[in-house]
């Protein structure tokens, strides 16, 4: 019984803590910066938090039916399946071919040789299939 006065007591103590630091945040202004950020912080998560709460909803037996049957009336849309990729036929060749860097380092791909300027032709790789 001693126990479980002790547990009693300490989750109450902690409940009015938090309570308490709760409004200490809600109802006193910050005078220093870091104070400031920390209460801005806490006031929109705290605006957050409470957003989350669910409205009321319905109070008597008929009008727990009307929702379910509501819930139940609206289709639900069906799960589409993953569609698989074509083969690429031997006709359609890919778009580019090659890979090069130019004097920035900045990555490019081309389709032949010829779209590579002179000086990255060296340096050009081709792509594999």
């Amino acid at each position: 019984m001693k126990h479980l006065f002790k547990t009693i007591f300490w989750a109450v103590f902690l409940i009015l803590l938090l309570l308490g630091i709760d409004q200490y945040f809600v109802r006193v202004p910050a005078s220093q910066p870091a104070v400031a950020a920390v209460r801005a912080f806490y006031l929109d998560f705290r605006a957050r938090l409470l957003r989350q709460l669910p409205e009321e909803g319905p109070v008597s037996v008929e009008a727990v039916i009307e929702a379910a049957e509501k819930e139940v009336a609206q289709p639900q849309p069906k799960a589409l399946a993953p569609k698989k990729a074509a083969p690429v036929s031997a006709a359609e060749e890919p778009k580019y071919k090659y890979l090069y860097a130019d004097a920035d380092g900045g990555l490019h791909f081309a389709a032949s040789l010829e779209e590579i300027p002179e000086p990255f032709r060296r340096q050009a790789q081709r792509l594999e299939e």
